[in-house]
């Protein structure tokens, strides 16, 4: 293989791994679903539940909540609030900021923030 050839090569493996901002956002909500549906998981198989359960328990379909699950579709505010009563379970978001590289004023000051991916979770009582 050519120097050219392989530089292309590279060049297109690297590419592969650059996310648009929309993909970023996408994934991070991706990675949030499953945080929270993990945490519901290890719930379930406490109580000795099945998905199905769940689904009857909070009105809905075991089809909805294995795509959920799958990743085939994203977890809202309200489905999550369903889950968590049904489960009797709370959930504790915390959220906190870190810094970056890129100062933003504040008051005449020289401050730098980064949001934390939000850690979540979920007790019974």
């Amino acid at each position: 293989m050519s120097t050219s050839n392989s530089e292309t090569l590279k060049a297109k493996f690297k590419d592969l791994f650059n996310l648009s901002e929309n993909e970023k956002i996408e994934h991070d909500a991706q990675m949030l679903s499953f945080i929270v549906l993990s945490e519901f998981e290890k719930i379930l198989v406490e109580k000795g539940w099945s998905r199905k359960d769940l689904a009857d328990k909070i009105g809905t379909s075991p089809s909805y909540i294995t795509q959920l699950f799958r990743g085939d579709r994203l977890l809202n505010f309200k489905m999550i609030a369903k889950m968590q009563k049904a489960l009797n379970a709370e959930i504790n978001i915390s959220v906190s900021l870190h810094h970056l590289s890129k100062n933003e004023n504040r008051n005449g000051k020289s401050v730098n923030y980064k949001l934390k991916n939000a850690n979540s979770f979920i007790t019974t009582p």
